[in-house]
């Protein structure tokens, strides 16, 4: 899957995670050192599905992480994101990414008031208002993994512009921080019943 030149991206079912698989042989040392952390065998299986789609994109794939935050070590950037039954990994060389998958949810209605800014509240459409929100929720995560550096408000930090109502679109977005505004592309597609959104910025 290829966005646009320079950027790949990979969903990889966590149904496909072998037995063999589960070992983490294949997994590089820093994430066989994360795998043993976790515990629970569903979040186990999203775990290796996420590093195995990252095997997809660069069989050669060396991670390093600067605290949760994953990196690769030749300075290509990634964005990982895993939601139940879908993993997906996000890599490119020439752009600054984020990627997020989400399973429908309808606790979007309850927290929405925490990352929409007024401005983007307005634009909720009534005729889809979930699926609207999951546009501006997986936009946000991918914009806050852009910006590496956490401690971001959500509603007036991270900001969406306004897009058409469709299951497969592009729209922009900009990450207001410490007196910068860091511009970025953001797509969204459904891909298997999940919600997929990602975005870029020039690394420059």
């Amino acid at each position: 899957m290829q966005p646009i030149p320079g950027i790949d991206i990979c969903v990889y079912p966590v149904a496909d995670v072998t037995n063999d698989d589960l070992s983490g042989k294949a997994l590089s040392a820093r994430d066989q050192v994360r795998l043993r952390s976790i515990k629970h065998p569903q979040k186990r299986r999203e775990f290796i599905a996420s590093r195995l789609a990252l095997l997809e994109l660069d069989p050669k794939y060396r991670i390093q992480y600067e605290g949760r935050i994953p990196s690769l070590d030749n300075g290509v950037h990634i964005s990982i994101s895993h939601a139940h039954q879908v993993a997906a990994a996000m890599m490119s060389k020439d752009y600054v990414v984020g990627l997020d998958v989400e399973a429908q949810r309808e606790q979007l209605f309850k927290i929405s008031n925490k990352f929409l800014h007024p401005e983007e509240r307005f634009l909720v459409r009534p005729s889809r208002v979930l699926e609207d929100l999951h546009v501006y929720w997986g936009a946000k995560e991918a914009l806050f993994k852009i910006w590496k550096h956490g401690e971001v408000d959500f509603s007036h930090e991270l900001r969406v512009d306004k897009f058409d109502p469709v299951e497969n679109g592009t729209t922009t977005g900009r990450i207001l921080k410490k007196g910068k505004t860091i511009e970025c592309t953001i797509h969204f597609q459904n891909v298997a019943g999940y919600h997929l959104v990602y975005a870029w910025t020039d690394a420059k």
